[in-house]
């Protein structure tokens, strides 16, 4: 990991050898929630009122591992956490009633893999809500293995 002496110099120096070209770096400092788990309402039933019946989507993408993703400049976020955090949150959230998993993925870890099966397993039983798989243009070994946590893929 890179002290932030270090990161200060390589955005000084990326800066000036960048002159005025729109060459763009952004660092982030401290703990930053991933993106996307912020909530955005996609379509919405007018007549519904504040206590409408909410369905959540959550991707699964990438690598699937149980541990960071490595970056540019350091360390991505955990695959396997930001979709138990993202489970957490609609765990606490009384309106919603179901999760949609939209898979593309090749696959990782049978630790990862497994990990996000019984995190899904688990909601499943402890809220009784469904879940629905979608897969996308890929969703093969640890993909396939994640979607098999829904009722329906």
């Amino acid at each position: 990991m890179l002290s932030p002496k270090m990161l200060f110099l390589c955005a000084a120096v990326t800066t000036i050898a960048s002159g005025c070209s729109p060459l763009r770096v952004s660092f982030d400092v401290g703990f930053a929630p991933p993106p996307g788990l912020a909530e955005r309402e996609v379509m919405k039933d007018a007549g519904a009122g504040r206590n409408a019946p909410k369905i959540v989507m959550i991707p699964v993408s990438g690598f699937i591992a149980d541990a960071r993703a490595p970056g540019f400049l350091g360390a991505g976020s955990n695959p396997v956490d930001e979709l138990v955090r993202r489970l957490e949150i609609a765990e606490n959230d009384p309106n919603v009633k179901a999760i949609i998993l939209r898979v593309n993925t090749p696959g990782g870890t049978v630790t990862g893999s497994d990990i996000m099966y019984r995190e899904l397993r688990a909601y499943a039983d402890r809220t009784s809500a469904p879940i629905i798989a979608t897969m996308g243009e890929i969703a093969t070994s640890g993909g396939y293995y994640v979607s098999l946590s829904a009722d329906r893929i």
